[in-house]
């Protein structure tokens, strides 16, 4: 077992099948790291070699161990509540990334007449440029892994297994499917939720398309199809606003497919549809009547 900090191991394990797969712990509870640990086994095994992968994760540890002492965050918990290191985070990390691991400080003096200076020291220990190069690509990789999966939602972050396969529940509403989704026209805080859902799937959408095209597996291009669909929806819903055929108040169906208006030039999953349900001033909604039936 190789130090990373002293915080954090890398821990050799062989499987049945004869494959050796490092994995990254808590050195004093032997606890494996949650996202690290997922990160390797379900992306980076199947790209790099075991000896690789290892050095991989003595750059995690690194990583681990100044949120723990640095930024005094948990970084599991960090990652899986959809959380992003801020700017200054990030400088932070790559400074402390740079500097010499407790392995290196250990071994600076074998007696004491060889003793160096302090700045002699953290001079031949700090990672050189080739190797501090492939520590920033490494935590750029696992970073950017970390958050391709996550679902955003109104509610909070969804916490389904998304490196298996998309949610098939993940905003419905606005996918196009739900005939009972209503939309406001000009309540605000409707629209800034669904502009919000609709920036957070265009970034989720171009990292599909990246997985895609990269042939990084079979699973890209089902993701691209559900982000694809859920922008369509978040736009048709937008759409809702820009109706000049729409009160302010009015409560529009957009995807409702048994009552099409033929003046909307909106197209979501081959439906064009605005069905209306009006309110009255006592409050009550009367029943769904198209503009055909206007």
């Amino acid at each position: 077992m190789s130090n990373t900090q002293s915080e954090y191991s890398v821990l050799p394990l062989l499987l049945p099948s004869g494959e050796r797969l490092p994995c990254l712990i808590e050195s004093l509870t032997w606890t494996p790291t949650r996202v690290a640990t997922r990160w390797a086994v379900r992306y980076r095994r199947n790209r790099v070699q075991s000896s690789t992968l290892a050095g991989n994760l003595r750059h995690l540890g690194k990583a681990y161990s100044w949120a723990r002492t640095i930024a005094k965050i948990d970084l599991d918990d960090f990652l899986c509540s959809g959380h992003t290191l801020d700017g200054g985070q990030i400088e932070s990390l790559v400074a402390y990334v740079r500097e010499p691991s407790e392995e290196a400080a250990q071994v600076r003096n074998t007696t004491r007449n060889e003793k160096k200076t302090e700045s002699e020291a953290s001079a031949s220990d700090y990672l050189d440029a080739g190797s501090f190069d492939n520590a920033l690509s490494v935590l750029e990789s696992f970073l950017k892994w970390s958050l391709e999966s996550v679902h955003f939602t109104p509610m909070g972050i969804c916490a389904h297994d998304y490196s298996l396969s998309p949610c098939d529940r993940h905003l419905n509403c606005v996918r196009g499917t739900c005939p009972d989704y209503l939309r406001t026209k000009g309540n605000q805080a409707e629209r800034k939720s669904l502009i919000q859902i609709l920036r957070n799937t265009e970034l989720s959408l171009e990292r599909a398309q990246a997985q895609a095209t990269s042939n990084n597996g079979d699973l890209a291009p089902a993701w691209v199809k559900h982000h694809q669909d859920t922008i369509a929806g978040a736009k048709a819903a937008l759409a809702i606003d820009d109706d000049l055929g729409v009160k302010d108040g009015d409560m529009i169906r957009p995807f409702n497919p048994s009552d099409r208006s033929p003046d909307c030039d909106l197209q979501v999953n081959n439906l064009r549809c605005h069905d209306r349900v009006r309110r009255k001033k006592s409050g009550k909604r009367s029943s769904p009547t198209s503009k055909l039936q206007r």
